[in-house]
């Protein structure tokens, strides 16, 4: 970062010099006065040190607060730009999460500084300025987390941040366009929620209270989809506090006609979901 911060008060005290020089001049006070201009230029520059020094302690210390910030890793930074260049000829693969759901884009390259890249403007929503995506970088272990600095008409800037994991593909869930009721039997009485997400073969179901409901237990569940009904057993896999509410994660045991109704809506909303995210 190049602040001129020295010129700027170098020009500030030549001009309180100058009106100082015009006053010793009016009262006369010339050879006086010439000691005393030495002087003050003396301390002037003495004081135009000091707040280089202070000022470029500053940026260093703000800089390397907004690295930690951000979560930027310099060598690494480095390191990606590096195999970027000698590795990837002319696309960029980008990935990023919209509900739980994976996009991917695969973006041209137009330019590679020592800190970012200027790639094509992919046609979704997620990829907006602020958000994180990841570059999928051949010939590594690890890819790269990156966060999209500016969206123009046809171009978008991320700037690679650190090395990075991309997490390992999980059953893609789904969320419901509109709240879907469902009824939970337990061995203890009738619960009743509603449906948070659904996956090919898991459900995420919102509850008010878990009483009566043990992890590992075997109940029944009901609800109603846009391609059928379902009503089959399932198991309970883990329960998570969220706020005032409860989330239920169970795992459904299905028939292959129960399977064929939910496949068929997961694949719909997927493609619901899609349409969203083009711009």
């Amino acid at each position: 970062m190049n602040v001129p911060i020295k010129n700027l008060f170098s020009k500030l005290f030549l001009e309180l010099l100058k009106d100082y020089i015009n006053h010793l001049l009016v009262k006369g006070e010339h050879e006086t006065g010439i000691k005393r201009i030495r002087k003050l230029t003396e301390v002037l520059d003495q004081y135009l040190d000091l707040v280089d020094e202070i000022f470029m302690n500053y940026l260093e210390q703000m800089e390397k607060k907004v690295e930690d910030e951000d979560g930027i890793n310099p060598q690494e930074v480095q390191k990606i730009m590096r195999i970027i260049r000698e590795t990837v000829k002319s696309n960029v693969e980008l990935l990023a999460f919209y509900k739980v759901f994976p996009v991917l884009c695969k973006s041209k390259i137009f330019k590679i500084t020592d800190i970012s890249l200027k790639v094509g403007k992919c046609p979704y929503k997620v990829f907006v300025p602020g958000e994180k995506v990841y570059i999928k970088i051949p010939n590594l272990n690890k890819d790269a987390i990156a966060e999209i600095i500016n969206v123009e008409k046809e171009v978008m800037t991320i700037r690679p941040l650190k090395l990075a994991q991309i997490p390992p593909a999980k059953t893609v869930r789904v969320f419901p366009e509109k709240e879907i009721d469902v009824k939970i039997e337990t061995p203890k009485g009738v619960i009743y929620g509603f449906l948070h997400y659904i996956s090919f073969e898991e459900i995420g179901v919102i509850i008010s209270t878990p009483k009566g409901i043990k992890t590992n237990e075997k109940v029944k569940v009901k609800f109603k989809l846009a391609t059928g009904e379902v009503e089959t057993s399932a198991v309970v896999v883990k329960i998570d506090k969220l706020n005032n509410v409860y989330l239920l994660s169970l795992h459904l045991i299905c028939k292959p006609k129960l399977e064929q109704i939910i496949s068929r809506y997961v694949l719909k909303r997927q493609q619901e979901i899609l349409k969203e995210l083009k711009v």
